[in-house]
């Protein structure tokens, strides 16, 4: 099943015309009556009637056309909330550090970033004790995605 076969065809359902949704589209009307061939070759179903002066959707039709309109909904959804991250980061910031720095340094820094960023809703310190370097370790370990140590 390919994507734009359904757009094709959501299009010609709304359209309730092969020609109309041809022209909207900037398609020819056979590539139109193609794509909607595969679908129904694909599917083994009759997706329209077809009369003189239009298209009509079958029972198969009408079904096909509740989810593709629900395929639709959640690539616009998916599609603006992918374009949030270019503006704001979101989700959780790990960090390792030793507990000096746990208890001086980080706690400025962590709220100038949550600030600053504040789609990144959660801040989880990660603090180590009697480790040579537990940053380091953490990072390896998939514990923190960063760390700092003095």
């Amino acid at each position: 099943m390919n994507i734009n076969d359904l757009r094709v065809f959501r299009v010609v359902a709304k359209k309730r015309s092969i020609s109309y949704a041809a022209e909207e589209l900037n398609y020819v009307q056979s590539n139109v009556t193609s794509r909607i061939k595969r679908l129904e070759s694909e599917f083994n179903v009759t997706l329209f009637y077809r009369h003189a002066r239009g298209v009509s959707l079958t029972p198969a039709g009408k079904e096909l056309l509740t989810y593709t309109d629900q395929i639709f909904q959640l690539l616009d959804r998916a599609q603006k909330s992918l374009q949030e991250f270019s503006k704001t980061p979101r989700g959780e910031l790990k960090i390792g550090a030793i507990d000096s720095t746990s208890l001086v340094r980080l706690p400025k820094t962590i709220a100038s970033y949550s600030k600053k960023k504040s789609g990144c809703r959660n801040h989880c310190i990660n603090r180590y004790n009697g480790t040579a370097n537990p940053s380091g370790t953490a990072i390896r370990i998939g514990r923190s995605f960063c760390g700092w140590t003095c």
